[in-house]
């Protein structure tokens, strides 16, 4: 028995949907709000998108040398609203494994609602946390999330700010 999960047996994960739309909504976007954010605030780096549309969202490089030295995983969150989470715990989908579980170091982020805020750790953080099931808007049962306290979690400012559409 794996020592995360509170069954007897490993319960057996029934991951929501892929959503087309909410790809197409958020997935670029998070991207450009961390590679962005890591200009800014990780000097000697920086992120690009990673070409394999499957992989991990960005490849994470030194910016010397341009040798790859890790990635990051995305996720804009529009169930959280305001600058810090409202809950003791952040839930990670188990599905993401496949995409944390790397030789090179992994690092998560999730981006609120308003794109001005973000928690991020180390995918070995998230790997080592408890499994639980969480019924959630998409699914009401099966889904396995990842339960990490949010005391190891890292809070920043994105710095992000969009720009307002304006009409011709």
């Amino acid at each position: 028995m794996d020592g995360r999960y509170p069954h007897m047996t490993k319960p057996k994960n029934s991951p929501k949907e892929f959503s087309q739309q909410l790809h197409t909504d958020y997935d670029q976007l998070g991207r450009d709000i961390v590679a962005t954010w890591f200009l800014h605030n990780k000097p000697g780096s920086y992120a690009k998108d990673n070409p394999d549309i499957y992989g991990v969202d960005l490849m994470l490089y030194e910016e010397i040398s341009d040798r790859l030295i890790g990635y990051a995983e995305v996720e804009i969150r529009q169930n959280w609203d305001g600058d810090t989470i409202n809950f003791p715990t952040l839930h990670v989908p188990y599905r993401k494994k496949k995409l944390l579980d790397n030789i090179m170091p992994t690092v998560f982020f999730a981006i609120n609602k308003q794109l001005t805020h973000m928690y991020c750790c180390a995918a070995k953080t998230i790997l080592n946390a408890p499994v639980i099931e969480v019924p959630n808007k998409y699914k009401n049962k099966g889904e396995l999330f990842y339960n990490i306290p949010i005391e190891q979690l890292a809070h920043y400012e994105t710095g992000w700010h969009q720009t307002p559409q304006t009409t011709p």
